[in-house]
C-alpha cells in the first residue's frame, strides 16, 4: 500500500463550475508537475529538519535501534535508514516514488508519496517486527507525507494561474 498525500482540486474546479468540461482538457499538467517539484522540496525540508508537515518534531528512535544506528551508521536520526530509500522516494523520482495526476472531468487529484512497504508504518505508527532484534515494537508515528500549512494556498494559486493562462490561448 502506498503512503501518499493527496491534494483534491475539486474545490478549485468548483470556482470554474460553468466551464468544468473546458478545464478538463486544458494543458495544466506542467503546473501540476511544478507543484510536485515544490512538494519534493518541502519533503527535503521535512527530512532535513526531522519534522512533520505541521512542524512537529519527529519522535526519537527506539533506544536499541538508536544504539545500533550510532554504532553502525554513525547517527541515530529518525527516518534516516540504512539505504535512504524512503527519503529518496519522497524528495526525488525513484522506482518507489508515487506521483500521479488524475484528470477526470469531475475530479482533479494530485497524489504524491511513496510505495515503500514500510512507509505507512513510519507515517502512522503501530506494531512492527524488528528482525534485527527478534522483537515486535510499537513504532511511534513520524509523519513525513503531507503538506505544510500554507502549501494548499500555493498549490491552488499555481493551478488557478495555469487555468487562466491556458484559457488565454
Amino acid at each position: 500500500m502506498a503512503t501518499t498525500a493527496q491534494f483534491d482540486f475539486r474545490p478549485l474546479l468548483e470556482a470554474f463550475a460553468d466551464i468544468e468540461d473546458v478545464i478538463a482538457v486544458l494543458p495544466i499538467d506542467a503546473a501540476l508537475v511544478e507543484v510536485s517539484h515544490d512538494l519534493e522540496v518541502d519533503e527535503k525540508g521535512f527530512f532535513d529538519s526531522r519534522t512533520a508537515p505541521n512542524g512537529e518534531p519527529w519522535a526519537t528512535n527506539w533506544e536499541p535501534w538508536a544504539d545500533w544506528k550510532r554504532k553502525n551508521l554513525g547517527h541515530e536520526l529518525p527516518l534516516k535508514g540504512i539505504t535512504g530509500n524512503l527519503e529518496s522516494s519522497m524528495t526525488g523520482l525513484t522506482g518507489d516514488s508515487v506521483r500521479d495526476i488524475d484528470r477526470q472531468t469531475s475530479r482533479a487529484v494530485l497524489t504524491f508519496g511513496t510505495s515503500l512497504d514500510y512507509a505507512q508504518k513510519m507515517q502512522e505508527g503501530g506494531p512492527s517486527y524488528f528482525a534485527l532484534f527478534n522483537q515486535t515494537i510499537q513504532v511511534t508515528p513520524r509523519p513525513f507525507a503531507g503538506f505544510k500549512p500554507d502549501r494548499a494556498d500555493t498549490i491552488a494559486e499555481t493551478v488557478a494561474d495555469a487555468i487562466v493562462d491556458a484559457m488565454k490561448l
